[in-house]
């Protein structure tokens, strides 16, 4: 079996945002972010007042990955976590930007609810130990 390394996939080098997509695997555009939060808001899911605390590429499953060829058309589908501000309500969508569709919508359970990241938590709680 020979393996032909996939020279359009950006994987090991250093890239912040790309500019465009070449393969499934890339990291979402800003164009791509904008969209779905642009499509997310026109469904009425989103408003001023929801944080987007977690936006991340959904991986195509493997058979698709495996057939797919560069120039191939892909469907970019982004999972977005939603929080409303003003009410504190959790909620967590798939979004096809290749689309324009919101593919699943579905409401967190208060447990599944994003927390702060490390950054933005308040100082521990743990009670320190003696020494």
């Amino acid at each position: 079996m020979t393996h032909t390394p996939d020279t359009t996939h950006t994987h090991g080098q250093r890239v912040t945002t790309p500019l465009e997509v070449r393969h499934p695997l890339d990291p979402l555009t800003a164009d791509e972010i904008a969209a779905a939060r642009r499509i997310l808001t026109d469904a009425g899911h989103a408003t001023e007042q929801t944080r987007v605390p977690r936006m991340l590429p959904v991986d195509p499953d493997k058979a698709a990955l495996a057939a797919w060829r560069p120039g191939d058309p892909m469907d970019r589908r982004v999972l977005v976590t939603l929080l409303e501000r003003s009410t504190g309500v959790a909620s967590e969508a798939v979004v096809s930007v290749s689309r324009g569709e919101v593919d699943a919508f579905r409401v967190l359970p208060n447990a599944e609810a994003p927390t702060a990241s490390r950054s933005t938590s308040s100082r521990s709680t743990r009670t320190p130990r003696a020494s």
